[in-house]
């Protein structure tokens, strides 16, 4: 079998990463959104429709000036960097990936498990805790360093900033881990941030040759026929992400999802369905139905702690035929 793992925000929620409602409540009081009531009104209205991540799309269709818009991406784009980097500053004082009182196996175990990690995220939690820390041994393919303040090149995934090296090999020796939507310590070539954000997203991994070469080891990776995948606090809520699972799903990839909603996540996304009765039933819905062989719907650290029973569970994913 080869095992991979995709990564969403309820992963790093684990440890105090905020989630898309959690980034709603921060980005209201950032003095970028205080100042310009228009874009605050965009935030609110997309707060049911998208989140966040949408703001800036309806922000586009208001009736305003160029110069407003772009003073409006220019203050979003700095009330979203003003966030990630008061959630870095505070996910670098966690001091382990485990919980204190864990008895058995643990998540760094249990992610050295994993052919591959790909991941959603763009804060430094795995840089800081399971990179640093791995006996197996771990790599962030396809980047370089870049000099820094001082003119010079840091020596750690954490401290340094990064861009495209230009090839995206791997070491064999090593684990690789995709940043699929890449991080925020990278840069593009012209000096902006190397991150995937909003509704063009898929235009974006397009015109990046770091990032659409991770979206086609991700679907070469899926879509073997030997392909098992387990998931770790993704919502399902990224169509591009989700139209590449359900590809792999129709090749024989088998997946385990790890959320607080377990095998009913995907239900629970179809604003049509009510109770038993549905109007319309989704591609995400079809997907659980076709691939799921199991799912925990309690949290990492939860099962880590003393929870053998469910330890049980996920090590079925491993050993399961």
């Amino acid at each position: 079998m080869h095992y991979s793992l995709l990564l969403g925000a309820g992963f790093s929620r684990n440890w105090g990463g905020w989630l898309a409602s959690e980034v709603f409540d921060y980005l209201l009081g950032c003095p970028e959104i205080l100042s310009n009531a228009a874009l605050r009104r965009a935030l609110w209205k997309t707060k049911g429709a998208g989140g966040f991540e949408q703001t800036l799309v309806r922000f586009q269709s208001d009736n305003l000036m160029q110069m407003e818009r772009d003073r409006a991406n220019h203050e979003f784009e700095l009330a979203l960097m003003r966030m990630f980097a008061d959630m870095n500053a505070a996910l670098l004082e966690v001091d382990d990936l485990e919980s204190p009182s864990a008895q058995r196996d643990t998540v760094g175990e249990l992610l050295a498990r994993f052919d591959a990690i790909f991941t959603l995220n763009q804060d430094l939690l795995l840089e800081h805790l399971y990179m640093k820390s791995s006996s197996r041994g771990t790599q962030l393919p396809g980047l370089k360093g870049l000099p820094g303040a001082e003119g010079h090149i840091a020596d750690s995934w954490v401290n340094g900033l990064w861009t495209d090296s230009g090839q995206t090999l791997n070491d064999e020796n090593l684990q690789p881990i995709y940043k699929l939507h890449g991080s925020t310590n990278w840069r593009t070539a012209a000096g902006g941030h190397l991150l995937v954000l909003g509704a063009s997203k898929t235009q974006v991994i397009q015109n990046s040759r770091l990032l659409s070469s991770y979206v086609d080891i991700f679907e070469q990776s899926l879509c073997r026929p030997d392909a098992r995948l387990m998931v770790i606090g993704y919502g399902f809520g990224d169509t591009h992400i989700n139209k590449l699972l359900i590809r792999a799903a129709q090749c024989g990839m088998q997946m385990f999802v790890i959320d607080p909603k377990g095998s009913d996540l995907a239900r629970s996304l179809n604003s049509t369905r009510t109770g038993a009765n549905v109007i319309d039933s989704t591609a995400e819905e079809a997907l659980f139905e076709e691939c799921l062989i199991g799912a925990s719907r309690r949290t990492l650290r939860d099962i880590f702690d003393a929870d053998v029973v469910e330890q049980k569970k996920l090590e079925r994913f491993f050993n399961a035929p």
